[in-house]
């Protein structure tokens, strides 16, 4: 009886140590698979992002008009005005999208910072600028409206600033 007692103790302690393992095998792969996961996350909306952003660029290539109008000089006709202003709202649009992203840990520094580096180019044109003064509080999250008032005003104190507006 004593021997039968002790193969039960055995077969108990084997079975919690091949549980603790299958346990410890099991965390590894749920590890490595959300790590998988994770990547994959990155991936897809790196690749979103970038889809939304050739939408940007190609409609400035499918009407080149509206790339015109942010330097023309002079008043814009009402389809040069509704043109652009679709543009720009696009372009933040996109913008904030990657911000909202980066925020929520979606998107890494790198590629948020690729994003927004266009903005400082649309700042530079007194056009465009004017319209982010006029509109982009009242369309855009507040948090993404600091970040761009931010950049405006980190060019804004550079003597570069104007020379990059008569450039573009």
């Amino acid at each position: 009886m004593i021997f039968k007692k002790m193969d039960w103790v055995k077969w108990s302690a084997i079975s919690e140590i091949l549980s603790s393992v299958s346990i410890l095998v099991t965390l590894i792969f749920l590890t490595m698979q959300f790590g998988q996961s994770t990547k994959a996350t990155y991936a897809e909306t790196r690749t979103a992002i970038w889809q939304i952003n050739q939408m940007t660029t190609a409609s400035l290539i499918q009407v080149p008009r509206i790339a015109v109008s942010m330097r023309k000089p002079g008043l814009l006709t009402l389809e040069e005005k509704t043109e652009l202003f679709s543009w720009l709202v696009s372009f933040y649009g996109v913008r904030e999208f990657v911000w909202l992203q980066y925020r929520d840990g979606v998107v890494d520094q790198s590629t948020f910072d690729t994003y927004l580096d266009g903005v400082e180019n649309q700042l530079v044109l007194p056009r465009n600028l004017a319209w982010w003064k006029k509109f982009g509080d009242t369309m855009y999250d507040p948090g993404f409206v600091e970040l761009v008032n931010a950049k405006y005003n980190k060019i804004a104190a550079n003597p570069v600033r104007d020379k990059m507006a008569e450039w573009l």
